[in-house]
């Protein structure tokens, strides 16, 4: 589980960095709100998918999930467990 977490942590930290709304201090990642316009922010939600190999659901499409780095990378870990097992999204709770 921890490697996942890692490599989703890594994966994440690339593309939010290429949008330039992650900022680092005292080595805590932070997201960058006020950089976040509604094209950057659907922008970055068909990035994550396509990179993980996921989809959102419409509830989640929301910008409360870049309330922080952590929250987002325990959603799409989330999000790639349930589409490796193949259940239905809409039945998980996060």
């Amino acid at each position: 589980m921890e490697k996942n977490i890692n490599f989703i942590s890594e994966k994440l930290e690339t593309i939010l960095n290429s949008y330039g709304i992650l900022e680092s201090k005292s080595n805590v990642l932070y997201l960058s709100a006020k950089a976040l316009d509604s094209i950057k922010f659907i922008s970055i939600i068909f990035d994550i998918e396509e990179t993980f190999g996921i989809k959102f659901p419409d509830e989640l499409i929301s910008i409360n999930i870049f309330e922080s780095f952590e929250t987002l990378v325990d959603i799409i870990d989330k999000l790639t467990l349930f589409e490796q097992q193949g259940n239905n999204l809409c039945m998980m709770q996060l």
